[in-house]
């Protein structure tokens, strides 16, 4: 059911390779169509005064990929307001009629987008 969900850019990364030391990963940015809704627990400043990381969750019905670091790949990340969200997990869930994913996903600080 797509009644809340839009499209959104996602960046798939493909096998990494090693350059003058440095692991380098190419990608792709592929527009799918999900519900993304914060998560306003996460984006709250803690007891210390911290700020927390800010957290997302989605819903959609495109697999979805977490870092795997036997393999190497890298998570998928998804572009959401100004900034670059990790997935973190990722999730299908059957026992519904309208099967679908549930993933969650972490703020990118800035300058690590890459």
């Amino acid at each position: 059911m797509n009644i809340w969900r839009k499209n959104y850019t996602l960046r798939r990364f493909s096998g990494q390779t090693i350059v003058n030391g440095y692991p380098v990963a190419s990608y792709e940015e592929l527009t799918v169509l999900l519900d993304v809704q914060p998560d306003m627990n996460a984006a709250t400043i803690d007891t210390d005064g911290k700020r927390r990381v800010q957290r997302l969750t989605s819903y959609g019905d495109a697999a979805l990929f977490t870092e795997n670091v036997e393999t190497g790949q890298r998570a998928d990340r998804l572009f959401f307001g100004d900034s670059w969200y990790e997935c973190d997990s990722s999730m299908m869930y059957e026992h519904t009629p309208i099967a679908h994913y549930t993933c969650t996903w972490i703020r990118i600080p800035e300058g690590v987008v890459k």
